[in-house]
């Protein structure tokens, strides 16, 4: 069906949709049956139209949300959607988003778009919209109550006056504090609006606190108006307002404090005892305004959890030869959380947003067994230094509580890492298991970057990580013949070195690439072994090296 719906994904979900209309309308001629253009099913099918009784969702979720879509080379590919799905559908809607939902607290400079998009939807013959911000009940986005305002005002009446329905909320809602509060909102959308009127950065609906926009001259800039906005409220409501909306300065320092450093033999915050009274008033502060959610993902308590599971000291072992530095945490998964190319002095590990969940175990090069090649989380394992290791050769050892046993041995030759797997059945039972070796790298802007292989059935593949009209992120596997013949590397097309990722091809049944631009320049190379069924007893070997060339 795909191949018949010139390979979108949308064809067969709206062939079987139009199915089930046909059917409820016979008893149900005045309902309309709703389904999502959403992620996979965005992009329109070739031939199969939309019943006159199906409404069409479409949901811009890849979007750059700081620029008019039309406007914005990273939002080309929903536009070339938006108008595809027009043309065949008189029933279109859009499920549109306006916070961050991995951060609600975050400054979101949203409103340019929205001035421009909600009538650019009418435009389109959109009929309909519903407009998704934090969905907690204890509400906090950052902006919301403003947001809320402009957004009915405008699905109201396309053409209202935005600048002056911002003033006229900013002088009901701040009273004399309202300058400096439309200096702040003005500072945020300076932060992404094109040159010369700003800086021209992108925003995205899962931002983190590190995203570019959020530089520490804005943040001191924006702290400094929330001060002078305190100093002029004139009564207990408009301060606590003010310091509601001081919450995503608030926020960003703070995440950036939990940043983690090799500290001689320790991988630590530079000021533990610093963060945690920070992170302590922070939350105390949340319950003023009954916020219960930082993330869509997960409640407070989760992120209150994670901060004192994580939040501590790990020891590290350093291997080192003249090429490169490797620092690992085996009380980390046995991540390695740093490879540092001693000629560049540059890590080639991407270095994880201190805001993300359960940072700082994550990210990096590590190695862990799966039930199969789709479980989104491996089984846990506690991994150890074994003792007796030199300057450039370590052993960890690992062990899950289902009877797997894994030992990993890491050493250097040159500037390569070069890495060793032997996981086994220690238990009673039969087990089916995998190995999969992944690390994230930070090649630089992804504008450049291409990921180079020759697959196993001879093929040269050179392929550009940024393509026109496509979202610049994405993920791709290979199996088969398809897949790297033992070897696939990430280097800029203006030369320099490459990011180098081998492996035993024998060895290797599956890889997997992923790669982002929002607001990051990450790359994640995985490889893994063969899914058996291993006996007790029974071993299972991956070899994966890592470095430059």
């Amino acid at each position: 069906m795909e191949q018949e719906e010139g390979g979108a994904h949308s064809g067969p979900l709206l062939r079987y949709v139009n199915a089930l209309a046909a059917e409820i309308e016979k008893k149900h001629p005045d309902k309309l049956i709703d389904t999502l253009a959403y992620w996979y099913t965005e992009e329109p099918p070739a031939r199969v139209r939309p019943r006159r009784n199906v409404r069409i969702r479409l949901c811009p979720i890849g979007v750059c949300e700081a620029h008019p879509y039309g406007q914005c080379p990273y939002s080309a590919y929903f536009m070339k959607n938006l108008n595809a799905w027009s043309k065949i559908t008189n029933q279109l809607y859009i499920w549109h988003y306006n916070t961050n939902f991995a951060h609600y607290l975050l400054p979101f400079p949203d409103f340019d778009e929205l001035a421009a998009d909600i009538p650019m939807y009418k435009d389109h013959g959109v009929v309909g919209l519903f407009m998704e911000g934090s969905v907690t009940s204890g509400g906090g986005a950052e902006n919301a109550e403003l947001r809320s305002y402009v957004m009915a005002k405008l699905l109201w009446d396309p053409e209202t006056d935005v600048k002056r329905t911002i003033e006229e909320f900013h002088e009901a809602y701040y009273g004399k504090a309202a300058p400096p509060m439309l200096q702040y909102f003005e500072l945020m959308h300076h932060q992404v609006r094109e040159p010369p009127a700003g800086l021209g950065r992108h925003i995205w609906i899962y931002d983190s606190p590190g995203a570019p926009y959020l530089n520490a001259e804005f943040i001191d800039k924006a702290a400094e108006l929330s001060r002078q906005a305190e100093a002029l409220a004139e009564n207990d409501g408009v301060r606590a307002r003010v310091h509601k909306a001081r919450l995503g300065i608030d926020y960003v320092r703070l995440t950036r404090a939990k940043r983690f450093t090799v500290d001689g033999e320790w991988y630590r915050p530079s000021d533990l005892n610093g963060l945690k009274e920070q992170w302590n008033a922070f939350v105390a502060g949340l319950g003023q305004f009954g916020i219960t959610n930082l993330s869509e993902s997960s409640p407070l308590t989760r992120d209150e959890g994670d901060f004192a599971e994580f939040m501590r000291p790990y020891r590290i072992a350093t291997l080192e030869n003249d090429r490169l530095r490797v620092h690992v945490a085996p009380e980390l998964g046995g991540r390695i959380v740093q490879i540092i190319n001693k000629r560049s002095g540059k890590d080639l590990l991407y270095q994880p947003d201190p805001s993300a969940k359960q940072y700082p175990n994550l990210g990096g090069l590590a190695v862990a067994p799966y039930s199969d090649y789709v479980a989104r989380t491996p089984w846990p394992a506690r991994w150890e230094l074994e003792p007796g290791g030199t300057a450039t050769e370590t052993w960890l050892s690992g062990v899950c509580e289902n009877g797997l046993k894994m030992r990993r041995r890491l050493w250097l030759e040159g500037s390569i890492l070069r890495t060793r797997t032997v996981l086994e059945n220690a238990g009673k039972e039969p087990i089916e298991a995998l190995l999969q070796s992944r690390w994230e790298v930070a090649p630089g802007p992804l504008e450049g970057v291409s990921v180079s292989y020759r697959t196993q059935a001879g093929a040269r593949m050179e392929t550009p990580l940024i393509q026109p009209e496509r979202q610049p992120s994405g993920t791709e596997s290979y199996a088969g013949a398809e897949q790297p013949d033992g070897e696939w590397t990430i280097a800029a097309r203006a030369g320099g070195p490459a990011i180098v990722n081998r492996f035993g091809k024998d060895q290797v049944a599956r890889c997997f690439l992923s790669w982002t631009a929002k607001s990051e320049n990450r790359v994640g190379l995985a490889v893994a072994s063969e899914r058996r069924t291993l006996a007790p007893g029974d071993r299972l070997t991956l070899d994966a090296d890592y470095g430059v060339r």
